[in-house]
């Protein structure tokens, strides 16, 4: 039914491998990421009851505004609220820490029944960069999981469906891939040209921007903007 269309990879660590495998598995990189970490005196915990959340929102936005993240990465407060109101038990906040300040951060959904872990949100302080706080987060959670009974902490793929940095950066934990697709169908064709502005191909092909009602429009360049683009040119 519909269309299934492969996006490109994704990542997964193994959780029931040993703890020896898993770091035998992580890249000499990460490794002295992880490593020059602790020796700083980095410390990652659990925050249960979400008291930084406050501040792991500002390190999240501060991040996706340095990686010129579209509007998309982006959520207002009410989001993160329906987050910890609606999964309870089922979310995690980890922050890293120095000397007492929150300097990286990342949430985690757990699916018990799947035994899957998800790599949701993340984000560090720009000043502590050299820290690395993200490295350090993720191997404590998945040292986490895999004493907790899970099978899998999925830590998803890059911008696109080609491999890109963020992909790398995630291929650095663990070398399992799997192959990411979506499938899009249209329930109600009639509605749906009707929504897409009576598209004629609206529902023949499915492989471009879907849903195609919910294309981002051009900006429209108001009349007289270039004349007076020239006026203000020296």
């Amino acid at each position: 039914m519909g269309l299934v269309l492969q996006q490109g990879l994704t990542v997964s660590v193994d959780l029931t491998k040993p703890p020896e495998k898993l770091w035998q598995e992580t890249q000499s990189r990460h490794k002295l990421g992880i490593n020059r970490a602790r020796r700083a005196g980095v410390t990652v915990r659990f925050d249960e009851n979400f008291e930084t959340l406050p501040r792991f929102i500002e390190i999240y936005n501060q991040t996706m505004t340095r990686r010129c993240a579209t509007e998309y990465y982006f959520f207002d407060k009410q989001y993160y609220r329906s987050l910890v109101d609606e999964l309870g038990d089922d979310l995690l906040l980890l922050v890293a820490e120095e000397a007492g300040k929150v300097i990286g951060g990342a949430l985690f959904t757990l699916a018990r029944r799947s035994g899957i872990m998800q790599y949701h949100l993340s984000g560090s302080d720009w000043d502590y960069r050299h820290r690395q706080p993200t490295k350090i987060i993720i191997h404590t959670a998945r040292e986490w999981g895999r004493s907790n009974g899970f099978s899998r902490l999925h830590l998803g793929g890059g911008l696109g469906s080609a491999p890109d940095s963020l992909h790398e950066f995630k291929r650095g934990f663990s070398p399992d891939t799997h192959v990411f697709a979506t499938q899009r169908v249209v329930v109600n064709p009639q509605a749906y040209r009707a929504l897409s502005e009576g598209g004629a191909t609206s529902t023949d092909d499915l492989s471009g921007y879907f849903p195609a009602y919910r294309r981002p429009q051009p900006a429209k360049t108001p009349a007289g903007s270039r004349r007076t683009a020239l006026a203000l040119t020296p």
